[in-house]
């Protein structure tokens, strides 16, 4: 049968490994956090409305009849009218 001075000594060495196996894991894991390859999250794109959906409103926007003081997009008609009509990109 174990003494009590036995049995302390082998909790005392039980208790040192539980607290050097979680400073090794520790240890592994910040390794392996630091060695390994970055993870970040790929972001989504939201391309909506889509050009041809904004084309079509516009060209839509343009045909409708405004009063000149109430029509929405007076000062860029011109310029809207121009790139619709050349299909240029802004």
């Amino acid at each position: 049968m174990l003494t009590t001075e036995a049995a302390g000594l082998a909790l005392n060495i039980a208790k040192g490994l539980v607290k050097l196996t979680r400073k090794v894991d520790l240890v592994l894991a910040e390794k392996e956090a630091v060695t390994g390859p970055i993870s970040l999250p790929v972001p989504v794109l939201n391309l909506e409305p889509y050009p041809e959906d904004m084309e079509k409103a516009l060209r839509e926007l343009l045909v409708e009849p405004y009063r000149e003081d109430l029509d929405p997009i007076a000062d860029d008609r011109e310029e809207i009218e121009n790139l619709l009509k050349s299909g240029a990109d802004p």
